[in-house]
């Protein structure tokens, strides 16, 4: 050991902070041994210097021990999880609008999260078309969805009646805005995550599909309105609503 102080006032524990945690043994001088003592009181002081009168020459150590709480790396790891789940229900949330934005080359008009008036509820998507005007609704579901033999639509446990329905009176509120007399709101609910028996399914007076095939129903609407009803239409939706956010 060497016989004069340590530049660093830890200097023989420096190497420790790099180990795992464990124990860590080296032998003390009398002027360790008495630094140490200070923090004692005054009996156990009195006999620890009795001890080291005595002449003993066995060796004193001092024992360090260093432990830790939890597995390392576990907190960047949820951290990667927590921003990788808001990166998927981003792109989730966006997936119709992406869909539906090869549709403005066909004819239809597009627009997206709309406040309905006197309301705290919004319109996700409103499409605008030769095949009349839609209400499009995206829900996000893991799993899939069945049917019953009563044409109730279920994911789960959970009966989905009343979310069918109030995609239903959106679409009622939408007609009230345009205020189209000759025209019916159609209703279409777009599921993300969940698969949907035979591809589609009509419940409650709405059809329900898997937002990657949205576009199947739409084109699939028989021609009611010409390209200039369609913009009128259109600009009558951006004058009427207001965007939710």
């Amino acid at each position: 050991m060497a016989s004069h102080p340590d530049a660093h006032p830890d200097g023989f524990w420096s190497s420790c902070d790099d180990d795992q945690p464990g124990v860590s043994i080296r032998p003390l001088s009398q002027a360790d041994l008495a630094a140490l003592l200070a923090h004692l009181d005054h009996d156990q002081d009195q006999d620890q210097d009795d001890s080291i009168g005595s002449g003993g020459s066995a060796p004193v150590v001092a024992v360090r021990v260093r432990a830790s709480v939890g597995r390392p790396g576990a907190s960047a790891a949820a951290e990667y999880r927590r921003r990788r789940a808001t990166e998927l229900a981003t792109w989730a949330r966006s997936l119709p609008w992406r869909i539906l934005a090869p549709l403005e080359r066909h004819g239809w008009a597009v627009l997206h999260d709309l406040a309905i008036p006197n309301s705290q509820a919004n319109i996700d998507h409103l499409v605008i078309g030769p095949g009349g005007v839609v209400v499009v609704d995206s829900k996000q579901y893991r799993g899939r969805l069945r049917l019953d033999e009563y044409g109730m639509v279920w994911h789960g446990r959970h009966l989905l009646v009343s979310a069918l329905r109030t995609t239903l009176w959106e679409a009622d509120q939408a007609d009230e805005v345009l205020g189209i007399a000759d025209l019916t709101v159609a209703a279409i609910v777009a599921v993300h995550g969940a698969s949907v028996p035979w591809g589609a399914l009509r419940a409650e007076g709405v059809t329900v599909v898997p937002a990657r095939r949205l576009p199947d129903p739409l084109g699939g609407l028989s021609p009611v309105l010409g390209p200039e009803r369609v913009a009128w239409l259109a600009d009558r939706a951006r004058l009427r609503f207001r965007p939710a956010t």
